[in-house]
């Protein structure tokens, strides 16, 4: 953290966002943060011993609000409800120079996330990962905040029309089976999901969740969706994180019924947005990248395949 920021070499933006969450302008030195983060947020520290110790700033376009608004009303009501791994929010506003709105949240000083390889970042976060989603979904709400409900043909049918413009033959074939199998899955009481759970959201001090991100796609749904999104999501990179985070989280929360639907489910979810990414990285400069996506996205296609063929005949 050796960049500083202060003065007229500041982003007039995160000024006047800093002018209005604190009255003042802090001296800061920035936090490195992963690469897949830099598009939409940057992290501070805080050298004011009457402010936070970090911050980070979430930008979003104005297409984007009705995400961002979802993010800030989750993360309020969960601060209510004392969910240690909700960050506080600090300030939520337009920007003044830009069409852009600004969230800016509580930022865990000394916390990491995925930098390096994910695996040896599961190794050391992944039991309280799995604990930590548990816990989110046992809370005992009085009166939930109001966010939008999201049945299963409602995932299913978003996911459909994102097909339609993809056209990849074998996510059509998965799409129709899980649509014929959905009418035989009874589902559980709503509650609190986070929509997108996956290691990229959290930071970590050691082995704890200190703090999620990424809440945009929060809603009132069955539990299990999260469930079987985070599975597949990290079987992108091996098996054996699945069945630990599967173990984990079922000892916490209990047993996860028709698990094998909503992991193919959880599948198809990431396999539409690694599709989608795939398509929006051109030229001989993210040859790496295609590279390595295109083996997460085999290795989560292989882990739906099996989930399907498992459960029906």
């Amino acid at each position: 953290m050796s960049t500083h920021y202060q003065g007229p070499n500041l982003d007039p933006e995160l000024a006047c966002v800093l002018e209005r969450a604190f009255g003042y302008v802090p001296r800061m030195d920035l936090i490195a943060l992963p690469r897949e983060a830099y598009a939409r947020r940057r992290a501070f520290a805080l050298n004011d011993p009457d402010l936070p110790r970090a911050i980070v700033l979430f930008r979003y376009l104005r297409e984007e609000m009705q995400g961002a608004l979802r993010a800030f009303q989750v993360l309020q009501a969960l601060q209510e409800v004392v969910f240690q791994a909700a960050p506080q929010v600090f300030y939520m506003g337009w920007g003044q120079f830009n069409d852009e709105l600004f969230l800016l949240l509580e930022y865990p000083l000394g916390g990491r996330s995925t930098e390096g390889h994910p695996t040896a970042f599961f190794a050391r976060t992944g039991k309280d990962f799995a604990a930590t989603l548990a816990r989110l979904h046992q809370i005992p709400w009085h009166v939930m905040p109001e966010l939008p409900r999201r049945s299963v043909r409602d995932v299913l049918r978003e996911l459909g029309a994102r097909l339609q413009a993809l056209n990849v033959p074998p996510l059509r074939e998965l799409f129709q089976r899980l649509w014929e199998w959905a009418p035989e899955i009874w589902e559980q009481p709503y509650s609190v999901i986070h929509g997108r759970y996956a290691l990229e959201s959290i930071v970590s001090l050691q082995t704890r969740v200190m703090a999620i991100y990424d809440w945009e796609q929060a809603a009132l749904a069955d539990t299990r969706l999260d469930f079987g999104y985070a599975c597949a999501r990290l079987s992108m990179y091996n098996r054996q994180m699945v069945e630990q985070f599967s173990t984990i989280y079922t000892q916490e929360a209990g047993l996860v019924h028709e698990m094998r639907f909503w992991n193919a489910l959880g599948g198809l979810c990431v396999l539409v947005e690694l599709t989608e990414t795939l398509g929006e990285l051109t030229g001989p400069q993210h040859s790496a990248l295609r590279g390595e996506l295109s083996v997460h996205w085999r290795n989560v296609y292989d882990f739906t395949i099996e989930q399907v063929n498992q459960a029906l005949p």
